[in-house]
């Protein structure tokens, strides 16, 4: 039942997770382990009356990349996050500015606002 209450009062969504098959002696003394799988818990449930039970679903490092990626690399989302740091504030610019590598010519200035 302990386990039961910890599963219920711990955030586990998004914890690491591994599942290892494992070879006991006759004493439960772990004599070879090997790692089956490795990822993170996406969802959790729990059944309890008679017989309690947890279940655990764990998802692959590749379904993180289904996911959106809620920042982007911009002045506004910037100062969202962290109010007064402008370090994005030309990337807007960069996006149309012509770099002219090892070149003497010169590109634009910027324009600073």
């Amino acid at each position: 039942m302990a386990l039961f209450a910890t599963m219920l009062n711990e955030r586990c969504v998004g914890r690491n997770a591994e599942i290892y098959l494992v070879a006991m002696d006759d004493n439960g003394v772990v004599q070879v382990a090997d790692l089956l799988f490795k990822g993170r818990v996406s969802s959790t449930g729990a059944t309890a009356g008679g017989k309690n039970a947890l279940q655990y679903t764990i998802s692959n490092i590749f379904e993180d990349w289904q996911r959106p990626f809620p920042d982007r690399y911009t002045d506004e989302s910037q100062q969202a996050a962290y109010p007064g740091d402008r370090i994005f504030r030309y990337v807007a610019q960069m996006a149309e500015r012509s770099i002219y590598w090892g070149s003497k010519k010169d590109a634009p200035g910027f324009i600073y606002k």
